[in-house]
């Protein structure tokens, strides 16, 4: 029997699918990641379930849908992952088959015994929010809150959003500073050299779940990166201009952060506090947040640097596969939008690198795939299969070429709010208006529906010949009978995906 490989799985926050030289940008700096992407496998259409940080990790780690494990900001799925649901979690599933586990960064979702409401919806939103999981200080030990450190063998993980930089006991997000570090993003770094060094003294094949916290707000970058984009002008995204946010849906222009983070208070009747963070329709404001932007991801391509040399250093490198991801896109801009959660292709679309050192193959796949698929992926590379209830797909059939296609379509949902008032607590329910919405994705189509809106908003793109989805066909008789099948997809995923209560 081979020795079984080592994974290696690398998640950004925040990060949009093309800001990678290899995705087509020219203005962030990615060689490391570039070179990754040469040697092993890119694809080029894969699909978050649930775009924004806690469903998606969830997701990723459990095989599941939100819809499964419920694990969200906003109702009606607010829940925490129990600790016995975690067991079914990919880092523990390896462990307790013999694998040495790790877990490095911003884990981004709460694991308790018992199935508790996430502190963060409040109907009320001027109410405080006392659960520490989201109230992360980093001059406080706050690791082992809402945390399963103890399915790792070795933990450096934080609850929250944690901090970029080192606190006055020169410590990053409760962990000494004993690198020297001046930035999370590097710290993260050492820390993966110093699991790899224990890894490899195990004897054991690893498995190492490494979360930047990076590129997501606060967009600031360390000073060696934010010298580099110093003196660059960065360039507006194509469709950040006023034809593309017109064509949006009303809730979407009034009811939307994204749309706050854009315009700041100008065209928003809901979340004027956006304004604070300062507006992306002012230019002096998008240069600094985005060379910052782009600074982040630069230091997370170094980091990937300074891990491959580690690998190489330790002599284990040939048996390492390592997979990228992001746990969501990003609008930077396009469609005069900020943030991420709503189901456009900015937001829901993910870069996706698997390198696998004992079959290099410079390859891109444009199967579909979807995050959930990543479970049952890293299962498979480690030779496990799938427990019954997971979702998804292991897409090594893809990668070794014994299949063109994995699905016929791929489903996700948006469940966030920015904790607006329930529908069940609105004083007008009959004039609800939600940004709540699922989609299904094809090769040819997307359809997008706003199932709390009232009446009900659907959206239906050709995405071949509409690539940045500005004429919905929704109400073209000459598209009735596609947006009819649209619909029985979507149906069908939410059908098949549906828990009993």
């Amino acid at each position: 029997m081979s020795q079984r490989p080592n994974i290696i799985f690398m998640l950004t926050d925040d990060q949009r699918y093309d800001t990678m030289g290899f995705m087509g940008s020219t203005q962030v700096y990615t060689p490391n990641l570039d070179k990754l992407a040469a040697e092993g496998s890119k694809f080029s259409n894969v699909f978050h379930v649930a775009p924004i940080c806690m469903p998606s990790r969830a997701s990723m780690q459990l095989g599941k849908y939100i819809s499964q494990h419920n694990c969200g900001f906003d109702l009606p799925t607010d829940y925490t992952v129990t600790t016995k649901e975690y067991q079914e979690s990919y880092p523990v599933l390896l462990r307790k088959n013999g694998y040495f586990t790790g877990f490095i960064g911003k884990f981004g979702f709460p694991v308790t015994d018992e199935k508790k409401h996430n502190a963060t919806r409040n109907i009320d939103p001027t109410s405080s929010n006392d659960d520490p999981y989201y109230k992360l200080s980093n001059q406080l030990e706050l690791k082992e809150i809402a945390m399963p450190s103890n399915e790792f063998d070795v933990w450096y993980g934080f609850t929250g959003q944690g901090g970029y930089f080192p606190n006055k006991e020169n410590k990053f997000n409760g962990y000494e500073n004993k690198f020297g570090d001046d930035h999370l993003t590097m710290f993260n770094a050492h820390q993966a050299e110093d699991f790899l060094e224990q890894a490899a003294a195990s004897g054991k094949p690893f498995s190492l779940s490494l979360s930047f916290k990076a590129p997501h707000r606060p967009h600031t970058a360390s000073n060696k990166w934010k010298k580099y984009y110093e003196n660059i002008t960065i360039n507006r995204m194509p469709n950040d201009k006023p034809e593309y946010f017109a064509v949006l849906p009303e809730v979407v222009r009034t009811h939307s952060r994204n749309a706050a983070e854009y315009w700041g208070s100008e065209k928003m009747e809901r979340s004027p506090g956006m304004a604070g963070r300062g507006a992306w329709k002012d230019e002096a404001v998008f240069q600094h947040d985005f060379k910052n932007y782009y600074g982040l991801i630069s230091g997370v391509d170094e980091a990937v640097g300074v891990i491959r040399a580690k690998l190489d250093e330790l002599g284990i490198a040939d048996n390492t596969i390592i997979i990228y991801t992001s746990d969501n896109g990003y609008f930077c801009g396009s469609k005069q939008l900020g943030g991420k959660e709503l189901l456009y292709e900015e937001s829901i679309k993910a870069p996706l690198i698997v390198f696998d050192p004992r079959h290099k193959k410079d390859q891109w796949i444009d199967g579909l795939v979807s995050t959930v698929d990543i479970c049952p992926t890293i299962l498979d590379f480690s030779g496990l299969k799938k427990t019954a209830d997971m979702y998804g797909s292991s897409i090594i059939p893809l990668i070794n070429g014994q299949e063109k296609e994995i699905h016929t379509a791929v489903y996700g949902e948006n469940d966030f709010n920015d904790n607006y008032v329930d529908i069940d607590n609105h004083p007008s329910p009959e004039n609800y208006q939600s940004i709540h919405s699922k989609y299904v994705r094809t090769h040819d189509y997307k359809y997008v529906r706003y199932q709390l809106c009232h009446p009900i908003i659907e959206e239906m793109w050709n995405m071949k010949e509409d690539p940045l989805e500005t004429n919905n066909l929704v109400g073209n008789p000459e598209y009735q009978e596609q947006l009819n099948k649209m619909r029985a997809l979507l149906d069908k995923f939410i059908e098949e995906t549906a828990v009993e209560v």
